[in-house]
């Protein structure tokens, strides 16, 4: 990932005080006010997400199905978003709410087999990152074309078109073709 220079004014004291402080830790000082705004970012980061996941649950209360939740929408979009951009490196805590999210997922009624192997696959490579295996210039392994392990994202849309919202009834349904609807 290429870094790029952010300069930032404080107070004689408190510069003062940084560098005593990296003194004591043995750090340079653009090292540890790096570390330091990435922790103070990443905190924030989670309280935001906690927020939004209590809002999220709070608007779907009414509703029994997963596929209608903003989570989902939110989930196919990074999906997509990580298929043009292969080399994205994104916090644990993402990582860690998609894989609960595939987890979900993978127990809904219209996921029929095919799809959940699909999602195993990426559910695989995102237990990986989250333990601190990355690979390969931290590509996903399933966004590789022609192997065992690529995500078959022609299925998925399918799937994906597929899926019928029934607003009256809070459902989701499954055409599968010919005025078959299961759900």
């Amino acid at each position: 990932m290429k870094k790029e220079v952010i300069n930032i004014r404080v107070s004689s004291d408190f510069k003062t005080e940084l560098e005593m402080l990296c003194e004591l830790k043995g750090m340079k000082l653009s090292d540890f006010g790096r570390d330091a705004l990435q922790e103070h970012l990443n905190s924030i980061l989670d309280e935001t997400c906690k927020k939004d996941s209590k809002q999220e649950n709070e608007s779907n209360s009414g509703k029994d199905d997963l596929l209608q939740s903003l989570e989902f929408a939110k989930f196919v979009l990074w999906l997509y978003n990580i298929k043009t951009n292969q080399f994205m490196d994104e916090p644990v805590w993402l990582y860690e709410k998609q894989l609960n999210l595939i987890k979900g997922l993978q127990e809904h009624r219209l996921f029929y087999t095919p799809i959940r192997k699909e999602l195993d696959k990426i559910r695989i490579e995102l237990e990986d990152r989250i333990r601190g295996i990355k690979g390969d210039f931290h590509q996903f392994k399933f966004l590789t074309s022609g192997q065992p392990c690529s995500f078959n994202f022609d299925l998925f849309a399918e799937f994906l078109k597929s899926l019928r919202f029934d607003s009256e009834e809070g459902k989701t349904y499954r055409d599968l073709g010919n005025g078959i609807f299961i759900g």
